[in-house]
C-alpha cells in the first residue's frame, strides 16, 4: 500500500491543502515553522485518531474556523484507491 495523497481540510495552520506524495521516496522539507511536523502530525491522526486534549504537545486546531480532518489516499495494488478520513 502506498500513500498517494493528503487532503487537509483543517489541521492547525493548514486549510483545504492537498499534498501528492511521488512514488518515489518521499522527502518532506522546509524551514522551521513551515509545518513539517503538522504534516507528520495530520498522517498519525488520521491513523490513529484524535488524541486526548491532555496527551496533545501541541494543539493542531485548525485557523479560520475550518473543519477538524481531512483525508488520506493510499493506493493498494488489490483493492485499488483506498481513502482513511476522520473529522471531528
Amino acid at each position: 500500500m502506498k500513500l498517494r495523497q493528503l487532503r487537509i481540510d483543517g489541521f492547525g495552520k493548514f486549510n483545504n491543502k492537498i499534498i501528492d506524495i511521488d512514488s518515489k521516496n518521499q522527502l518532506i522539507f522546509g524551514d522551521n515553522e513551515a509545518g513539517k511536523s503538522s504534516v507528520y502530525q495530520f498522517i498519525r491522526t488520521i491513523l490513529f485518531g484524535f488524541p486526548k486534549k491532555r496527551e496533545m504537545l501541541r494543539d493542531f486546531t485548525p485557523i479560520n474556523g475550518a473543519i477538524y480532518g481531512g483525508q488520506l489516499i493510499f493506493e493498494n495494488s488489490i483493492h485499488g484507491e483506498v481513502v482513511c478520513l476522520l473529522y471531528t
